[in-house]
């Protein structure tokens, strides 16, 4: 007998009227019980001048479209070609305009994991609510598939990845313009150089004190000593005045000291996370030498594709606005691609074996001879080294018939 489910599929309100508050009051609540507010009708058409993934010169593309980083469809498959058309046509549901849309094109492996050719990522707030966009998308390589889609998408806005001089002045110009700081780190570091910044510095008025008092070389480093461990240098025979002068010495210098390390811890975190951030990145061994012998490693993009994009909302001109209420999406982060040790030991013992192979379809032929499987062959071949042995000049010309 059939019996219907205890819990049903939950009926979402539609985002409209009253409704729309809920996103502003109970954010959370609001997204699991509300319609979305727009919906994204994406139809990817073509690509052209991809890179070629295969050692043949070609690829096996299909499409995948990404929504704050999770896979929402897939295209079908086109072999053996650069120029593919695949007119994937896929609706989604759009809450909050932050959404982020990743189109990443994928090469077809049948016997590893599939290699990616490229991606394009934009924001659906940039789109024009019920007004269609459609053109070709330069798709970025993958080595640009690092950090999280915001800074990525805020980076790519303002320079095309073809256009090296202008990325270059913009890295230079900004260094955390592709990959932000974190603000945490940021924020406490200026707040601690705010809270201890003064008219001027606090070192000097020390070094001059002491170089006034005219203390002896043990003195200086007794007071030295002091103050590295936080303590205040005890007067001796100086008198009450040069105590008091000494102790607001020894204050200012431990303030100057702490100011500078201080200022040399945030100098420190903000060259680990330059670094980190902004660390080049080092592809497989096999993508490099697919790139090198398709003559591909120098291009600055990996292609274009051709989209079109339409935002279908009510086109009420707040519903945005409560849109905006949603809670932000989160976006994964990804690490810089570094070559690891594991990856180092496999690509070269696939090298490894592949020479053994050829070294063994090469070495077939002398050791066949050399171990007398045909006699006649073997006589003859031992007699022909015996002659050129003797006769170089006339038995070297011969040689080419053994080729």
């Amino acid at each position: 007998q059939h019996r219907e489910p205890l819990l049903k599929e939950l009926v979402r309100d539609p985002f409209k009227g009253d409704y729309r508050a809920r996103a502003l009051r109970e954010p959370q609540r609001a997204l699991e019980t509300l319609e979305p507010y727009a919906r994204l009708r994406i139809d990817v058409v073509s690509a052209r001048r991809l890179l070629a993934r295969d050692l043949d010169g070609k690829s096996d593309p299909f499409a995948e479209v990404w929504v704050n980083d999770r896979l929402e469809g897939v295209s079908a498959r086109r072999v053996f070609t650069v120029s593919p058309t695949w007119n994937y046509h896929i609706v989604v549901d759009v809450f909050s305009p932050l959404t982020i849309v990743r189109i990443r094109v994928m090469d077809h492996d049948s016997l590893t994991k599939n290699d990616v050719i490229g991606f394009v990522e934009f924001r659906v707030a940039d789109l024009e609510p019920n007004e269609e966009v459609q053109g070709w998308f330069e798709l970025r390589r993958k080595r640009h598939l690092r950090g999280v889609a915001p800074a990525r998408v805020r980076g790519h806005s303002r320079v095309r990845d073809d256009d090296p001089a202008k990325h270059h002045n913009l890295l230079l110009a900004e260094p955390g313009a592709l990959q932000p700081a974190p603000p945490e780190r940021a924020s406490s570091a200026d707040a601690m150089l705010a809270d201890r910044a003064e008219p001027s510095s606090p070192v000097s008025p020390a070094m001059a004190s002491r170089g006034r008092t005219g203390r002896s070389s043990l003195a200086r480093c007794k007071t030295v000593m002091a103050l590295c461990r936080g303590q205040t240098p005890r007067p001796g025979d100086a008198g009450e005045a040069e105590a008091e002068q000494g102790r607001r010495a020894s204050a200012q210098a431990h303030g100057g000291v702490e100011s500078m390390l201080e200022r040399m811890a945030a100098a420190g975190a903000g060259a680990a996370d330059t670094m980190r951030h902004h660390r080049h990145t080092i592809e497989t061994f096999f993508d490099k030498a697919k790139s090198i012998m398709n003559g591909e490693e120098s291009r600055p993009n990996a292609g274009e594709v051709l989209l079109h994009l339409r935002l279908e909302s009510s086109g009420a001109a707040d519903d945005e606005w409560y849109a905006y209420c949603f809670p932000r999406p989160s976006f994964e982060v990804f690490p810089s691609r570094i070559l690891s040790l594991e990856e180092l030991y496999r690509d070269f013992t696939e090298i490894k074996v592949m020479l053994l192979r050829s070294s063994q379809t090469f070495s077939c032929v002398p050791r066949y001879v050399v171990t007398w499987q045909c006699w006649p062959l073997s006589a003859f071949m031992l007699a022909w080294w015996w002659c050129l042995c003797i006769w170089p000049r006339q038995v070297v010309p011969t040689a080419v018939l053994w080729i």
